[in-house]
């Protein structure tokens, strides 16, 4: 054998070895489902069925083994996600990630997140925090059993997972909270229009008329352009970390009375939209042990169902689209910065000294100021402390949020876990804050109902929505509104409670709530397909929670149409075909619609031309910020085309004035051209699923594609069907279309004729185990508009052929 030879052999006999190596290294163990566990930390046997899907229905003599069984049990499946979580709600993201997290902690300390989640663990009624502690250290024993061989993530990585304490579920809630509100954007976007072109082109973009809640006499001289740009910068690196980047983040729910049903009996439908992520957001857990008998979809890290139904009633949740959020125009001492201007006195400021851990580099010092109103957060940046862009070195923005006031949401779902009646229902929602929620209810008895869990600020000048003079305790706010005028419904009427994120509270109500509702394409949508009608049942729910039909789409297309009333389309095929198909178009997004291509590619030209020219002047970002706020800039859109008045037609960047009509045309005929680019010029090609396509990113998925190859992070992708006004929501970002990035986080029907066959799923599998059979079992489901029966009856699960685990305490 020549020398060469052997040479080459041995080079790739080591390469081999290192390979084998490598691949034995980062394989991991997946969860046993049968036999037995013997598990430190148990007080008696707990005994654990899994059904062919891995969702665990756990039975434990007492509760202090029935949450030491569930946070072990979803930590076997979920570390890495749990991990994220709890090092965000801590802000020590750097320590796992390095330097490059490091502004992503100093955006969660300033925003207040981990010193609200102290606050919570301290405040927690004892019930909320007794299971708390137990479930954590269910958590920790696995984290204990699993250090040596930890799943993959954690040795690409090379971090190891954060040992759980009370304080990160309390702080789980509150991070939510954050992930779930918009509500600060508007205030930078509008006062930076009104800074660069007048208040009147800003009252034109107004999601309240202008005429009934006129803009306060506030300076709107002053420009955010660095203060929006940081911002936007690192909330949206956050919501990557967190996989909670989208812009309709809200959800459908409906309740039915049982006189509008075939069995006579309630059914309540449930399918939180939320941005889709590889593991799932959701896992699926039956408790049964001392008071609790519950079952429904718990958030990985929070020990009891959010959503989800026991032995007597049933409830589920959308997004109440609360405005929480207000910014203070702070002037502080030249003499001393760390000063401020309140009432004619200069007051000091709190000063909150802050270590992070970075890996790799050591430590990291920071110091979060704050006012009467809250958290500096023009602090965010250093430079944006130093004052910029005319704004004076006496000038800075603090932040009144009502996530910083304490409330225990813990113990409300805890209620709601073991409530037997609406009276039960009610009291629940006493100690809860945040996120604001729409929440529906429906009992055994019959009765059906809606109240949100929310507490809304009094507050003076927040429809407004522009920062507000901090120099004067007349624009503070003045608490909350007293739990007992929060409006509610009970057995209406009507017999069907539906909220969509759309107007749920009149204007009646003598309090602001919000100026974010969604369109209420959605609700509407579902109302006209409930309609008058009698019998319903279950597969009737199952066809609405599916529908892809947008009223909102089907409204705006008759806009294109008649803008070419009366002109011609000369020897252009594709151009009058698109016209033809929109003419009669009722805003069907299947996945093979040729109208709803064209007509979303058109949409995105039409935003782009109507409001891109004057928010590309203002700076980076406002744009994708501005069409990313789809609850206002989707319904301006639509008052805009309705009311065909508003200067925001012309293209400023032009020497002829343009009008509404001239604005349709080059849209609608940019679009066709797009998509000839984009799919060719045979239009039987042009199909919605072509471009409209869902993959559920894992995190080192959409990063490392390599890695993705090799071990198989991601699910997908699919084509999908919907778009973000439509009952099965299909969200693609408005600035970096068409991939599908949020839809229904599950999809859940509760028939109280047969609480033990409740239809329940999610997208994507309960494992975050990319080897694990049950990491994406439910996506075939899931993607067909297909349910799997989740059981609730005892006998049924014991005699159901179940994978029966047992977990023992040590003899």
């Amino acid at each position: 054998m020549k020398p060469i030879t052997k040479i080459s052999l041995v080079v790739l006999g080591i390469l081999f070895l290192i390979f084998l190596f490598g691949w034995l290294f980062l394989d991991y163990p997946l969860p046993v489902y049968e036999g037995e566990l013997i598990l430190s930390g148990l007080e008696d046997r707990v005994e654990v069925y899994f059904d062919e899907y891995a969702a665990p229905h756990i039975y434990a003599k007492n509760e202090h083994d029935l949450f030491f069984a569930a946070g072990y049990i979803a930590a076997r499946e979920r570390l890495f996600q749990m991990t994220i979580k709890a090092a965000a709600v801590e802000g020590r993201l750097a320590e796992l990630f390095g330097e490059r997290s490091l502004p992503d902690d100093i955006y969660l300390r300033t925003w207040g997140i981990p010193k609200m989640a102290r606050l919570l663990a301290e405040n927690m009624h004892p019930d909320a925090r007794t299971i708390s502690t137990h479930f954590c250290e269910g958590i920790n024993a696995y984290i204990d059993a699993a250090k040596h061989d930890l799943p993959i993530e954690f040795k690409l990585l090379r971090i190891q997972p954060l040992r759980w304490e009370p304080v990160h579920v309390a702080g789980f809630v509150r991070l939510m909270g954050h992930n779930l509100t918009f509500s600060w954007k508007p205030e930078i976007i509008l006062s930076q229009v009104a800074y660069m072109f007048g208040e009147e082109r800003m009252r034109q973009l107004w999601p309240i008329h202008p005429e009934d809640h006129p803009v306060a006499d506030f300076n709107t001289g002053i420009p955010y352009v660095q203060l929006w740009q940081v911002l936007a910068e690192r909330d949206r690196s956050l919501r990557k970390h967190l996989q909670m980047e989208a812009s309709h983040i809200g959800s459908n729910n409906w309740v039915i009375s049982g006189k509008r049903t075939k069995t006579g009996k309630p059914i309540l439908a449930n399918d939180p939209h939320l941005p889709f992520s590889q593991p799932a957001t959701w896992y699926e857990m039956h408790l049964v042990g001392g008071r609790f008998n519950v079952s429904g979809a718990c958030l990985a890290g929070i020990p009891v169902p959010v959503m989800g139904q026991n032995s007597s009633c049933a409830w589920g949740f959308t997004n109440l689209m609360l405005d929480d959020i207000d910014f203070f125009v702070e002037t502080t001492n030249p003499d001393n910065q760390n000063e401020y201007l309140y009432d004619g006195e200069w007051c000091s400021m709190v000063l909150r000294k802050e270590t992070i851990s970075v890996k790799g580099r050591g430590e990291y010092k920071v110091i979060i100021r704050e006012t009467i109103h809250g958290p500096v957060i023009s602090d965010i940046h250093p430079l944006l402390s130093e004052g910029s862009e005319g704004r004076e070195q006496n000038q800075v923005i603090s932040m009144r949020w009502g996530g910083h006031d304490i409330s225990d949401e813990l113990y409300s779902i805890l209620r709601m876990n073991l409530m037997k009646n609406w009276d039960d229902f009610n009291e629940a929602a006493r100690t809860y804050a945040g996120p604001a929620q729409n929440v529906v209810f429906a009992d055994t008895a019959g009765n059906i109902g809606w109240r949100p869990f929310v507490r809304i600020p009094i507050r003076k000048g927040g429809q407004n929505l522009i920062p507000m003079p901090g120099e004067s305790s007349e624009w503070d706010w003045q608490g909350y509104v007293p739990f007992e005028e929060i409006p509610v419904k009970f057995n209406p009427s009507t017999g069907i409670i539906v909220t969509a994120n759309n107007k749920v509270i009149d204007d009646s109500f003598p309090y602001y709530v919000s100026a974010f509702w969604e369109d209420p394409s959605r609700a509407n949508r579902i109302w006209e397909l409930l309609g008058d009608r009698e019998k319903i049942t279950v597969e009737d729910v199952k066809e609405i929670q599916n529908d892809v039909i947008s009223l909102f789409a089907r409204e705006v297309a008759r806009y294109f149409v008649w803008a070419y009333e009366g002109s011609e389309v000369d020897n252009d095929r594709n151009l009058q075909t698109s016209i033809d198909l929109l003419r009669d178009w009722d805003g069907d997004h299947t996945i093979g619609s040729t109208a709803a291509a064209i007509f979303n590619v058109a949409f995105l030209r039409l935003l782009r031309n109507i409001y891109g020219d004057e928010m590309d002047l203002m700076g980076d970002g406002f744009y994708d910020g501005w069409i990313a706020l789809a609850s206002m800039s989707q319904k301006n859109l639509r008052r805009l085309l309705t009311e065909d008045q508003g200067s925001w037609f012309d293209n400023v960047t032009t020497s002829t004035v343009e009008n509404r009509n001239d604005i349709l045309r080059r849209s609608f005929q940019e679009g066709v051209r797009e998509l000839e680019v984009r799919l060719g010029p045979d239009m039987a090609n042009w199909r919605w699923g072509e471009l409209h396509r869902l993959t559920h990113l894992h995190s080192i998925g959409q990063g490392m594609l390599v890695l993705d190859k090799m071990f198989g992070f991601n699910v997908g992708p699919f084509e999908w069907g919907g778009a973000n006004t439509t009952i099965n929501n299909g969200e693609y970002l408005l600035y970096e279309p068409f991939d599908v990035v949020n839809g229904p986080s599950f999809r859940r029907i509760v028939d109280f004729s047969k609480l033990n066959f409740t239809q329940f799923i999610i997208p994507t599998g309960q494992s975050g185990l990319p080897k694990s059979p049950h990491y994406a079992d439910q996506a075939p489901l899931y993607n067909r508009g297909k349910y799997r029966t989740t059981y609730f009856d005892e006998e049924t699960i014991k005699n159901s052929g179940f994978r029966h685990l047992v977990l023992s305490p040590p003899i």
